[in-house]
This record gives C-alpha cells, structure tokens and sequence, in this order.
C-alpha cells in the first residue's frame, strides 16, 4: 500500500501593502513601498557632496541631504509573519534540492538538468518611447545591456572595468538571460512611467509569457529602475516585471549609472533579493547570511567603509548596494542561493542547457560594425514533454539518451509537485534515434490509483506518444530527421570550385543578401528586379562562413533578405563584393520533395488539378497518408501492392490535411507507420482509404536532391 507523507501547505511570498492606493490587485506605489517593489532611485552622478543636487523632481543641498530626507526609498516591510512563512517554504525547498542531489550521486552518477546547465529566462525588452524618437534606443544597445546582464550573472567583468576593488571574487549565478523579442511602442503619454496610470497600461498592453518570462520595459522616470518581486506574479501577473529609465542603459547618459548595472540590480530584485542595507545593523535584514550588515546605502564607491559593529566591511560591491555601476559587479553565494529557491518556487525554474536563444523579431538598426547575428533557433526536432504528475509527483522521473547511452536530458526524482502540469521543451540534433523513458519509482505509472496523471510527448508540434498508466517505465524511441536543408548557389556562374547544390542548414556558406526595393548604396545588376549587396554598414563588412539561420538574420537585420536561387544563378549579386563571385551562397530556396496525386497515376481515374506527381518544397502543406510494412488494425492492402496503406487514423478516423513534409513524416510514425514511396502512392497503394485525400496531392518518402551535410 502506498504511504500518504505530510506535504507542508505552500505559501508565495506576496508582499502587500494595505494601503494600495487605490490599484488593481497587489500593485505596490514606487514613493510608498521601494522594498516591496525594489526600487532604485535616479541620482545623476557628479561629486558626491556636489550642491545643487538634482534628484526626485527637486534641488537638494548634496546627496547626502538627499538620502537623509527618506525620499529615495520609503516602504514598509512584509510582516514578521510573512517572513517567516516564506523563509519555512525556501527552507524546505533547499532540503529537497539536496535530497535530490545525493540521490544523484547514489544512483551511479545519472545527472540531472540541475548540473548540467543554468537556468534559462526569456527577456521580453519592450522600448516605450516618443513620436519624436526620445527614448527609441537601438538594437545594438539592447544586445549589449543583455551581454552586461549574463555577464554579471555568470561572474565576468564587462567592458567598463571595475573600480576600488580589482582582484574581489566574482561568483557565477548559474542563471542566464535569453533574449526572446524586443518591442518598441511610441507613445508620448506612456514614455513618462512615472505616472501609474501609464505604468499600468504599458504592462496591461505589452506583457508577455507568464511568471518564468522576464519582461523590461523602458522610458523616462525619475527614478534609475524598479522592480516587482516574484511572489505576487501568481495573483498580479500583468503588473510583473522591471522597469528601467532608458539613459541608465548602456552608455545612454546617466553618469556613472549607465554601464548597464542598473538592469542587473533590478533584475536581483526581480529574484528575491533586497537590499544590502535591508535592515541596517540590526541583523539578517536582507535574508542572507553571507552578507555583511550594512546600516545605510552606500553611494560613489566607499571601499573599506564598515558602518556596523558585526563583522565585514560594508559590501559595496555588490549588486544590491547603491553604489556606481563600476563598483558593483558580485552577488554573494548567499544570494545566489536564495536567488535558485525564490525562481524555483514563483520563478519556474526549470535547469536545462540553454536553449538556442531566438533572435528579437524586431528588425535591428543597420550598424558599421560587425556585429555576430543572435544564436539561432533549434536545427533539429523541438521535443515537448506535456507532464501531469499524480498525486505522488515526486516519484516521477525521465530521460532522453542517445544510443550511446549518453544522457541529453532529464529531470530526476523530487524535482515534480504533487497533481501539477509541466511542459518541457527540448531540442534534440545531430544522429539519433533517441530514447525517452519516463520513470516511476513505486512501480505504479501517474495513472489511475493515485491520481489522473498523464504525459504526451510532441515532435514539432505533434503528439507522437502518450499515456500514463504503466508499471515501473515507458519508453519511446524518436528518430532525428536532419534539419530544413536549402541551396547555396556560386555567386558567379562557372567562377566557383565546388558546384551548385543542396546543403543542411548546419552547413556554413558566404553571404549576400537582395531586396525587392532599393535600399541606399544596393545594386540592381544584369538585368534583375532586385537590388543586391554583400558589403554591410559603413565599413562595408563582409559576412563569411554563416550557417543558413545566421545568414538569414543578417539579411533581415540591413533591411533585405537572402536571395532566391533563381536569383543568384541570374547573377543578380555579381560583382558586389567579398570575392564571393568564386563561392556558394546561401539561398532562401528550400529542398523540395515529391507529392502524387492520393488516387495514383492511373489516367482514368486521376482527379487532381495539380497533376499526378510534382515537386514541391518541403515546407508546403499538402495531405498525409501512410504506408505500412506490415499489417495494422483497420489498414488496406489494395490489389497489387505489398504495403498496407491508411488515412484515417485512431479510434476517431482522424485526418491530417495541410501538413509540411516534417509533420507529414512525423504523423506516419505516430501511427507506427511510414510514409510511402512515390511508386506505392502512384500505384494506388492508398487510393480509397479515405478523408477524400483521392483528390488531393500527398507527401510521399521521397526526396528531389540528397542532402550534403
């Protein structure tokens, strides 16, 4: 008999004024609340004692009668309650991870994602910003407040350097930033954050992802940043996130506040932290013990000041003091802790290798330097695990290993709750096939005595294997289609030492890049209607070796896109450039594969106005039937063919119209089947089988060109 333990109840951490002002849900007021919302104060850098001291809207006699004053942070802290209540569920948290981690170890070495990689957070980068341009910062300015922001996160310096304490040590967080997508929205009214209501409406419009998605947003405050806390994501979503004023981005003009720190001490909020100061002397106010006490917010860069009795000298190198950008560049493995239990509990923290980051979707302003294109997306088969645990969770484990037993990706024992939902996503490339084995420990599968937990396990898209009701394990086997392919075309007919030809999108080539409008300093040659070039910005860079995804983004990011190979092999890129007349070049034109008609070749009985069998390129959508090697349950093996054939399929004759040849592949082998042959298809091996696919032009197996990888 299964033993029911005692699950003590989980409580998020949700820090509440009971005055709200007046706001929807558990929204915090920046003057009232700069614990609760992590709020950091614009003070423009000059001598520290300078007069005349500008900050908050209004002159003071230095920075010190600034701060003195209490209007750089007013807030009240959460009630000793809460604390309490919030440090019992970290505490057990960290219990766990422990547990989990020497089971690990007793079980022979099987590692989990945990140590194989960081955790992994999407950053949605939205730029509010005036009709006029004010506040509508590049792309090239985001990509570098990102680079600041994973460097201080993974404990290297950035390209400002440091100040008064050279040599400290720095500590990686094991977290990484991935950036999913910029935005940019002009809005006069919206660019001033300052007033809620603006503030509110940004975040209501533009907000993207849930509670494990971060989301920044920046415009004019008078204040450098704040920041939500993670536990009130839960019940305010919407209000969740960071804000940041636009001039303390990178180099945007803040004074000694714009070496892009401020995004990373909002950030250290965003995960839990407070501030060093939190609480002055009075002890463990910031809720780290590694942290020296600290009784006000230092400012400048005070190396050696120690204004407590305890032990320490004040920390102003970290992230959550107030110092300059260039004094603080450590979090303490303290923080670095409470930072992996806080995203575990309200963040979804779910450690993984990183992911291949996305490029932003806006199109990035034309730069004079060469500038490396983001990381590209999955060049192989995007996986997704869907999870619903039974009441048990923490039994349920799972892996992907490769043939050589080599473990791609898991997640072990402990890691899940009890009845919850879990979507996993992976990425699986290179020779396969691989395994996924999902485990239970007491040898009773997520379904049914305990629970109604199931799994359904997806391949671009499409459920291939699904279920929950099993004994000790179950497995299934994903076999690794190479990714999109395309053709790479010399850039001079006859010029090149290798020929035209069909190339894996992993494969490297040269690039050029054409337009369907005239883009300033692009030719129109040879007789084309497009304008080419393949020397970018004003120092005219030259892109080599790219693989398919890099050359793509590098097209778009100056306006224009790859070239068709009609294109290139009409010499419409000629002559412009990088001595790439002599080499391939990548192309936008995608391998093609055969569809036939679903009733076959047969004249008398052909009824599709396409033809019988025709070339189409792979990322079309046709119809899907299958073939079988052997017989299945409710197949037809037509008169004259050796394969079974089908359209319909499953307990409800599903049918599966419009599909690319990837998902045409994957749906056959869902079904335990295959798809068929050109010469099965034109022999009507499936003709009649339904879904009135008998007019309509099917995927087969088959192939125009085979691929060089």
């Amino acid at each position: 008999m299964k033993i029911s333990s005692l699950a003590p109840t989980l409580l998020f951490l949700l820090f509440v004024d009971a005055h709200s002002h007046g706001h929807h849900g558990p929204h915090y007021h920046k003057d009232d609340h700069e614990h609760e919302h992590g709020l950091r104060r614009f003070l423009p850098r000059s001598n520290p004692n300078a007069p005349n001291f500008h900050a908050a809207g209004k002159d003071w006699k230095d920075r010190k009668a600034f701060i003195d004053s209490g209007s750089r942070c007013h807030y009240r802290e959460p009630d000793a309650h809460t604390k309490e209540e919030t440090n019992k569920k970290l505490a057990l948290r960290k219990k766990k991870n422990i547990k989990a981690r020497n089971e690990r170890s007793h079980s022979g070495g099987l590692r989990g994602l945990q140590e194989q990689g960081p955790y992994i957070i999407d950053v949605y980068f939205h730029i509010i910003h005036k009709q006029s341009g004010e506040g509508n910062v590049s792309d090239e300015v985001v990509w570098k407040q990102m680079t600041i922001l994973n460097q201080g996160f993974s404990g290297e310096s950035t390209e400002y350097g440091q100040c008064g304490g050279v040599g400290l040590p720095m500590t990686d967080t094991n977290i990484r930033f991935n950036l999913k997508q910029i935005t940019r929205t002009a809005n006069d009214a919206w660019y001033n954050l300052d007033v809620q209501a603006n503030e509110n409406a940004v975040k209501g419009n533009l907000r993207q992802g849930d509670c494990s998605d971060l989301n920044i947003y920046t415009g004019k405050t008078t204040y450098l940043g704040w920041a939500t806390f993670p536990g009130g994501c839960a019940v305010y979503q919407s209000d969740d996130g960071v804000v940041l004023l636009t001039s303390s981005l990178p180099d945007q003009g803040s004074g000694t506040y714009d070496q892009g720190d401020t995004a990373t001490h909002e950030v250290g909020h965003w995960l839990g932290l407070y501030h060093t100061f939190q609480g002055g002397c009075g002890g463990n106010g910031d809720q780290v013990d590694d942290t020296p006490s600290e009784e006000t917010p230092a400012y400048g860069c005070p190396t050696n000041q120690d204004t407590c009795s305890s032990p320490g000298a004040d920390p102003v190198h970290n992230f959550m003091d107030y110092t300059d950008d260039c004094c603080m560049f450590r979090f303490s493995p303290g923080q670095i802790e409470r930072m992996e239990l806080m995203g575990q509990e309200y963040r979804g923290f779910l450690s993984s290798p990183p992911p291949p980051p996305t490029p932003p979707t806006s199109a990035p302003t034309p730069s004079p330097v060469d500038i490396p294109p983001p990381p590209t997306p999955c060049n192989g088969i995007d996986v997704t695990l869907d999870l619903t645990t039974d009441n048990y969770g923490e039994e349920t484990s799972w892996n992907v290993v490769d043939n050589d037993g080599i473990v791609h990706y898991s997640r072990n024992e402990l890691y899940y709750g009890d009845a919850q939902n879990y979507i996993e996503s992976m990425c699986l490339t290179g020779p396969g096939p691989f395994t996924f084995t999902i485990f239970d420990s007491y040898d009773d599968g997520i379904c049914c005595g305990y629970g109604n937990g199931n799994y359904k396990l997806s391949l671009d898209g499409i459920v291939v294997h699904e279920g929950g009701n099993f004994g000790s394990q179950d497995s299934y086997t994903i076999s690794v289609e190479s990714p999109n392919q395309y053709w790479a075309i010399c850039g001079r007919s006859g010029r090149c030492t290798e020929t035209d030809d069909i190339f894996s999108a992993n494969v490297r080539h040269e690039v050029r890049c054409c337009s369907d409008t005239l883009i300033e300093g692009w030719v129109k040659r040879n007789g084309c209607n497009v304008w080419a070039e393949s020397q970018f910005g004003v120092d005219g860079t030259c892109y080599h070796e790219k693989n398919h995804n890099e050359a793509s983004s590098i097209c778009s990011s100056f306006g224009g896109r790859l070239c068709t190979k009609s294109e290139l092999g009409d010499s419409c890129t000629r002559g412009t450039g990088c001595s790439h007349d002599s080499d391939l070049i990548w192309s936008s034109t995608i391998q093609e594969g055969y569809v036939v008609c679903g009733r076959g070749t047969d004249i008398s009985l052909t009824q599709c106005s396409e033809g019988s069998t025709e070339l189409a390129p792979v990322d079309s959508l046709h119809e899907v039937r299958c073939c079988s090697d052997v017989a299945l349950s409710g197949w037809t093996k037509n008169g004259g063919c050796s394969v079974w054939g089908q359209s319909k399929f499953g307990a409800d004759g599903l049918c599966y119209a419009l599909k690319t040849f990837n998902e045409a592949h994957m749906i056959c082998q869902q079904h335990q089947g295959r798809l068929c042959t050109v010469a099965e298809l034109e022999d009507s091996c499936t003709r009649w089988t339904g879904c009135n696919h008998d007019s309509d032009m099917v995927w087969s197996s088959e192939l125009d060109v085979v691929v060089r990888i």
